[in-house]
């Protein structure tokens, strides 16, 4: 059996709990999953029977004829050390954060009370395999994890962001992959993506979901701690989001007379839209029609990685020109205590809104994939 192993450690605070939903727990099922979403991403394959097979030649599938995952994910951790990073009341705890972009880009961990991991928690992730190259390639997908992404609850939003503090064992499977940043991050950055879709194989082709090459990374100028720079962008991004039309003045008619909207550009940043007018005291969701696409993830992401006890924050722009396909509908439903109007579905349209918003991003470094 080969095998890789990496201690990391927690620069953000990390959002995963158990089947109670609450309490705190490391599964190693989240990371494989997570690992296989950014092997998706970067296999950039638009062909879906044949992304789906070479997948599971992976990291298995249900196909009897396929059978289990190649690749073994293990997580371990000093129980004492758990239990001192354990904090309890993530409703509290964000309430009193004094980052207003950290709070938006978090908000929902404080819609009620629940306990997570703080930053600078350390664990060991163990991947083995008897096959070298699945060996491999799990490799890559766990390095786009951890600099591209997150884990948990808010990954897309600053939530569960990780380092790697210390190759333990197998540096001889990383395949010329650099897990530390020892030259200026841009040039770090090309020369990883570059190897990574060797080993991946990526095919480089326009998919119908998710992908990474032709995304881009925005890399913005570091600060002391984590708070400050996901707040850098979380203003931001906030400040952006708060201009109010279109949408305002759709949603608000609609809650006052049931008039359907004719579109919702903010829908690109992602499924469900939640909208409250306390002059009006009513509330209204948007969600997709379609039951697999009613909750769709934004392509944006937002995160931190750590380098010399530096915070640089970073947006990750993934290839997915629109949220949804242009044939899906949406529906709007009043959410309201009383008196609500009769739900409306109508027509997704694509827009540029994500574009708009990237292009009011000024003094960062930018990165094609």
């Amino acid at each position: 059996m080969h095998k890789v192993s990496f201690l990391l450690e927690t620069i953000t605070p990390l959002f995963m709990n158990g089947a109670d939903g609450k309490t705190p727990e490391l599964r190693p099922s989240a990371f494989k999953g997570m690992m296989r979403f950014w092997w998706r991403a970067v296999k950039a394959e638009s062909n879906i029977e044949n992304l789906w097979k070479e997948e599971a030649k992976i990291f298995g599938a249900a196909d009897e004829k396929i059978g289990k995952s190649k690749v073994k994910v293990v997580l371990r951790w000093n129980r004492e050390e758990f239990e001192n990073k354990r904090r309890k009341g993530s409703k509290k705890w964000l309430r009193n954060l004094n980052y207003t972009g950290v709070k938006y880009l978090l908000y929902s961990v404080g819609l009620r009370e629940e306990e997570f991991l703080e930053p600078g928690f350390e664990f060991e992730i163990i991947l083995s395999s008897w096959d070298t190259e699945a060996l491999k390639q799990a490799v890559a997908s766990l390095w786009c994890l951890v600099y591209l992404g997150g884990i948990g609850k808010r990954a897309r939003r600053g939530g569960g962001n990780l380092k790697i503090k210390k190759i333990k064992e197998g540096e001889e499977f990383l395949n010329e992959i650099k897990f530390n940043i020892t030259e200026e991050i841009e040039e770090w950055f090309r020369k990883n993506w570059e190897k990574i879709k060797q080993i991946i194989g990526s095919q480089n082709k326009e998919t119908n979901y998710t992908s990474l090459p032709k995304g881009k990374i925005f890399i913005f100028d570091p600060f002391n701690s984590w708070e400050q720079a996901l707040n850098k962008i979380g203003e931001h991004f906030r400040n952006f989001r708060n201009r109010k039309n279109p949408d305002y003045s759709f949603v608000k008619e609609y809650l006052i007379s049931g008039r359907t909207p004719s579109y919702i550009e903010k829908v690109e940043f992602g499924l469900p839209l939640s909208y409250r007018f306390k002059s009006l005291n009513k509330s209204a969701i948007i969600e997709g029609t379609d039951k697999e696409r009613q909750r769709s993830a934004s392509s944006l992401i937002f995160k931190v990685i750590e380098r010399d006890r530096k915070f640089y924050p970073l947006i990750v722009v993934l290839n997915k020109p629109y949220l949804l396909d242009k044939r899906d509908k949406l529906k709007i439903r009043d959410t309201s205590k009383e008196k609500r109007q009769k739900a409306q579905i109508f027509l997704y349209r694509a827009t540029r809104i994500i574009n708009d918003f990237l292009s009011t991003l000024q003094k960062c470094r930018r990165i094609s994939l």
